[in-house]
């Protein structure tokens, strides 16, 4: 699946589109998290000046369950290492597992439902904040808007021209046409006058081409089509040979004697209409429609056909 953008700036659309909006505030030391994003409501991207140049920061706007975890942080205030030297923690902001900023203790103050984290400091160079602003502004953003990956839904398909050389596609035609060529003077020989009239039957199908693109996979699909079609109008003509039996009879076994083979691909061609992908449904849908041409169209046309020949050679 190829997606295309209209924005002049696909390099941070692709960037941006695996990105979850998971926000996490973690203890440096133990990586507790104290804070998710299940306790923001919103943030926001700012910049300031400073005495050492410009800071940037994300703005976490709290909800409830946000501010009470920031508010019991007291037991991550200090640690102590096994020297006994006591310093104190600091807290880093990560976004989809990596880290955007840091925050001291003393810092984790709150003002009203804000609370303000640091992700770039002492920067000179008016690109580089601008860089770092539009990196907080997406954080924010993500954070604020979905907190899952993006899902998609295809509106549109869009179909493409087959790749297949031509002169291929023209090679595999003439070949169907000598297939279907063999089988009618097979029937002919075999089978004579009722034979000739059987042939009608199998070309039936051919009805299909009229309303197609000619592609590898409605080639396969016709190909199919008349295996099918020649294997039921051969059990037909193998069962009137039996002259003990009525014609009705005859018919009735012939199509008995197919049916497994007739449920089995009607089966086969639904499953393939409703899959997802448009190319494979193309050639389901295809070889539903000639499934119908076959057996009704034997049904409608070669039989009552041979039906008349029979009772014309009693």
């Amino acid at each position: 699946i190829v997606l295309t953008f209209s924005d002049d700036y696909p390099d941070d659309i692709e960037s941006i589109l695996p990105m979850q909006g998971k926000l996490e505030l973690i203890d440096s030391n133990t990586n507790d998290v104290i804070l998710d994003y299940s306790g923001v409501k919103s943030a926001e991207a700012t910049y300031a000046s400073t005495e050492d140049g410009y800071s940037v920061y994300i703005t976490l706007k709290l909800n409830k369950s946000g501010i009470e975890k920031i508010n019991n942080i007291e037991g991550y205030k200090n640690s102590t290492d096994d020297n006994g030297e006591v310093t104190t923690n600091k807290f880093k902001l990560e976004f989809d597992g990596e880290e955007i900023g840091e925050i001291s203790y003393d810092d984790m103050i709150l003002s009203g439902s804000n609370l303000r984290v640091t992700t770039a400091s002492k920067v000179t160079s008016s690109s580089t904040v601008n860089s770092k602003l539009n990196t907080a502004t997406v954080m924010s953003k993500l954070t604020t808007m979905g907190r899952t990956p993006v899902k998609y839904k295809i509106a549109a398909e869009e179909y493409v021209n087959s790749t297949v050389n031509k002169n291929v596609i023209l090679g595999v035609m003439i070949g169907i046409a000598v297939l279907l060529v063999a089988i009618s003077i097979y029937f002919i020989i075999k089978y004579k006058v009722k034979g000739l009239l059987s042939i009608i039957g199998l070309f039936t199908i051919l009805i299909r081409l009229t309303n197609i693109s000619i592609s590898m996979n409605s080639i396969a699909g016709i190909v199919g089509l008349i295996i099918i079609n020649t294997y039921l109008i051969n059990n037909i003509l193998k069962e009137l040979e039996n002259k003990d039996k009525t014609f009705g009879e005859n018919i009735k076994k012939a199509y008995f004697n197919t049916i497994n083979v007739l449920i089995i691909s009607l089966f086969i061609f639904v499953v393939f209409a409703f899959n997802k992908m448009a190319v494979i449904s193309a050639m389901g849908l295809l070889m539903f429609w000639g499934w119908i041409i076959v057996v009704l169209g034997n049904l409608l046309f070669t039989v009552p056909m041979l039906a008349i020949r029979t009772k014309e050679e009693k």
